[in-house]
C-alpha cells in the first residue's frame, strides 16, 4: 500500500508499521483517526489544524489515497475494529476474574466461619 519517497517517486501519504497500523506520511497520526474526519466531512485545512504534525498537504493527499483505495481502505478499519474488540473483551476478562474471586472467597468465608 505505502512506497518509500525517493528523490522521483510520488510522495507517500500512507505508510504501514511493522505491527500493522498505518500512519499519515512519516507521521505517528493514525490513518483511522485521519478517515474518521473524512467521512465526517471535514475540509483537509480543518483535519491539518486538529492535528499539528500533518501538513494541509498530508491531509489532502490521505483523502485522495482514501478515495482511491476506499475497498482496502475499509477492510484495514475493519480489521482494527475486530482486533480492539478482542483486545477489549481480554481486559475485561481479566479485570472481571480478580472481582469475581474476591465475591467468591468472601462467600467462602461468610459460610465457613462459625456462628457467634
Amino acid at each position: 500500500m505505502g512506497q518509500r519517497c525517493g528523490m522521483n517517486e510520488p510522495k507517500q501519504y500512507v505508510r504501514t508499521d511493522p505491527d500493522g497500523s498505518m500512519r499519515v506520511g512519516e507521521t505517528r497520526v493514525l490513518l483511522d483517526v485521519v478517515v474518521e474526519h473524512v467521512d465526517l466531512g471535514r475540509s483537509a485545512e480543518q483535519i491539518a489544524s486538529e492535528f499539528p504534525s500533518l501538513t494541509i498537504d498530508l491531509a489532502r493527499g490521505v483523502a485522495e489515497f482514501y478515495a482511491a483505495h476506499r475497498v482496502e481502505v475499509v477492510r484495514y478499519l475493519d480489521r482494527r475494529m475486530i482486533e480492539s474488540q478482542r483486545i477489549e473483551k481480554q481486559i475485561r476478562m481479566r479485570q472481571g476474574q480478580p472481582l469475581t474471586r474476591k465475591m467468591l472467597e468472601a462467600r467462602l468465608r461468610t459460610h465457613t466461619e462459625p456462628s457467634k
